[in-house]
C-alpha cells in the first residue's frame, strides 16, 4: 500500500509552512468581519482540524497498531514559488481554495467566497514581496506491507 500525506519536516507542530495558508485565510477573514460581510460569531465558531504529522509521527502510529510493515518512508520537499510550481500568488491561493472553500463556505456562505479568497491572493502576494510566505510543501509518502500472520 502507499499511502502520500501532507507533513511536515520539522519537530515543533506549528512549522509555518505546514499551517501558513491557514493564516493567511484566518486574516482575510478578520477583515471581511472587520467590512461587515462576515459575522464575527461565525468567525469565531469556525474550527477546522487540520494537522500535518511529522514523519516519525507517522511511523509511531504504524508500529503501534502492529498489523504493518514499513517497507519505505521519506519526505519529498517541494518547493513553492519556483517556475515549475505555484509561480503566482493567484495560482497559489487557487490551489489552496480547491480544498479548503466546501468547509469555509458552509461557515461563512457561498456569497462571500470571491471576496475571501481575492482579499487572501492580496494578502499573499504582499507576504511574497516581503519574503513572509511559506517556501515549501512537504509530502510523506510510505510504502506499507501487511505483516504476515503465522
Amino acid at each position: 500500500m502507499v499511502l502520500i500525506f501532507n507533513g511536515r519536516q520539522s519537530k515543533d507542530p506549528v512549522d509555518k509552512d505546514a499551517y501558513y495558508f491557514w493564516e493567511v485565510l484566518a486574516e482575510a477573514s478578520s477583515y471581511l468581519v472587520s467590512q461587515g460581510l462576515i459575522d464575527e460569531e461565525k468567525l469565531h465558531s469556525l474550527n477546522v482540524p487540520y494537522y500535518n504529522p511529522s514523519l516519525n509521527e507517522i511511523q509511531h502510529l504504524i508500529d503501534e497498531e502492529d498489523s504493518l510493515t514499513t517497507e519505505f518512508m521519506d519526505t519529498i520537499a517541494l518547493e513553492i514559488g519556483g517556475q515549475s510550481f505555484w509561480p503566482s500568488p493567484e495560482l497559489r491561493m487557487k490551489n489552496f481554495r480547491s480544498f479548503s472553500e466546501p468547509i469555509v463556505s458552509n461557515q461563512f456562505g457561498e456569497e462571500v467566497m470571491d471576496k475571501l479568497y481575492n482579499k487572501a491572493t492580496q494578502i499573499l502576494a504582499d507576504d511574497m514581496k516581503q519574503g513572509k510566505d511559506a517556501t515549501k510543501h512537504i509530502a510523506i509518502v510510505t510504502v506499507l506491507k501487511k505483516k504476515e500472520i503465522i
